[in-house]
């Protein structure tokens, strides 16, 4: 067996798509968004978000059908931010122009993309003529980049909220924009042109370079509302938005939308036996010896316990990405430092410091819009235990809030005075520390954390911070007696 071949992969799907063909998880959420029973995925970073994004517009594409793909390069909150006027500069509600601005830019994309198809042109009707004569005539030299598209857009409607337009003339211009009757003449056209071809959007990576600003906050509500609005135009017309979990709790304009259209959401969650699949097939993929054997084989061939599984999960959050850096980096440092493989439960303890600080600093990350500064609250518990009573980790959070347990002037605002219960409930949110219970087993949700249906932090009375920052707080593993 020839295990110099391997390798875990990349742990982000946008650098990954070759070998994900071979060892993608088609788990329940990715049946659900391919079958587009749902539209909105969402997910915590590292989830494997763009990994089911990837396969099922590859897939798509394969079938024969039309695929748009909005890239990451597409957002650029700061040109936003440059370029368009304050709310408060005019009496607008800068997400409805968006929405508008979404749907024009989409549909706009979307006839463009069909127009290119030679199959489909000799049985063009009178109606579908009209609407590619327009695209000449509109949009045939028009800059493809769809940032630029949306921009021109709301510009238009920023002129005559912004702008001096007469009282008359502003609101006949406002309903033709906002009811983009431009465009809409073809929309039955394009309709008809989906009974024959099957239309996947798919708008990813929305947080890339995501400042929380007014108009990123727009951005994202419009889009929400457009892809509402267009997923109505015909069953094989799909729009298809993804967004990180932190990001849609930081858009308080989502939540309605959420209550209205519940069922066609997705969120992302991962079992431990899902988890354990992930990397098994990473392994049968670059080691092909191991196609046929069982797991336990499989796993016995690469990691020398069967409980270094068990290790490094409970020192994460259950995510695809965090399982895929740490038996990485143990295959790394293994080779590096000529250990043998397979690769001893001792080396994957000591990739642990270097794994757990850098995971440390990467939810501090994650949340600084919600909650900036969380890195110096895990500070906080820096060299303590690591199971807590309620009532003493109660009683570190008010000395916390206080400002009696960090530095005043690094301490976050946020937390200045807050009840220590809520500062608790958002620590278990975002990962810090876990519920014990008697009755938590291996299988299934991540044991004691928001995902966990047996557990709930406000009733909790034995509580333990994370394995997942032991190393990186040096967190003692002494429990009250």
């Amino acid at each position: 067996m020839d295990l110099s071949r391997l390798q875990f992969g990349k742990p982000s799907a946008e650098r990954d798509i070759d070998g994900l063909r071979s060892y993608f998880i088609e788990s329940g959420a990715f049946g659900r968004i391919s079958s587009g029973d749902k539209r909105f995925l969402l997910g915590n970073r590292g989830a494997g978000k763009s990994a089911i994004f990837r396969m099922v517009a590859m897939r798509e594409k394969m079938a024969g059908n039309v695929v748009l793909e909005l890239a990451p390069e597409d957002y650029s909150y700061q040109m936003l931010n440059e370029v368009l006027a304050k709310e408060s500069d005019g009496a607008w509600a800068k997400s409805g122009a968006y929405a508008a601005a979404w749907k024009y830019l989409i549909l706009v994309l979307v006839m463009k993309k069909i127009a290119k198809l030679p199959k489909h042109k000799e049985r063009w009707s009178a109606d579908e003529k009209k609407m590619f004569r327009y695209l000449v005539a509109n949009h045939s030299n028009v800059a493809e980049r769809p940032l630029d598209i949306l921009i021109s857009y709301v510009k238009r409607l920023e002129g005559i909220k912004v702008g001096p337009y007469e009282a008359g003339v502003k609101s006949r211009e406002l309903i033709r924009l906002y009811k983009l009757e431009e465009i809409e003449p073809f929309i039955p056209a394009l309709a008809n042109l989906c009974r024959r071809t099957q239309v996947s959007v798919f708008v990813d990576e929305l947080d890339r370079g995501w400042d929380a600003s007014e108009d990123a906050k727009a951005f994202v509500a419009g889009l929400f509302q457009a892809c509402t609005a267009l997923n109505t135009i015909s069953p094989k017309f799909r729009v298809f938005v993804s967004l990180r979990q932190e990001l849609y709790d930081n858009i308080p304009a989502l939540y309605d939308d959420t209550q209205k259209y519940r069922d066609l959401f997705e969120t992302i969650s991962w079992s431990s036996a899902d988890l354990l699949t992930v990397l098994l097939s990473r392994i049968r993929h670059y080691v092909p010896e191991l196609r046929p054997a069982d797991d336990n084989r499989a796993w016995s061939a690469v990691f020398e316990r069967r409980d270094s599984f068990r290790y490094m999960l409970d020192r994460s959050l259950y995510r695809p990405r965090e399982l895929i850096i740490y038996a990485s980096e143990a295959l790394t440092l293994a080779r590096t430092s000529k250990r043998r493989v397979p690769i001893s439960h001792d080396t994957v303890s000591d990739v642990e410091i270097a794994f757990s600080t850098e995971r440390a600093r990467d939810l501090a990350a994650e949340y600084r819009w919600q909650h900036p500064g969380l890195d110096v609250i895990f500070s906080a518990f820096r060299g303590t235990r690591s199971t807590w009573t309620r009532e003493s980790m109660l009683e570190l959070l008010l000395e916390i809030s206080v400002g009696a347990a960090v530095d005043p002037s690094r301490r976050p605002q946020w937390v200045d005075g807050m009840d220590p219960e809520h500062i608790l409930e958002i620590l278990w949110k975002v990962g810090f520390v876990q519920v014990v219970h008697r009755d938590q087993t291996f299988s299934g949700a991540r044991p004691g954390s928001p995902d966990d249906p047996s557990v709930d932090i406000r009733t909790a009375e034995s509580i333990r911070i994370s394995p997942l920052f032991n190393k990186a707080l040096n967190i003692r593993p002494v429990y009250p007696g």
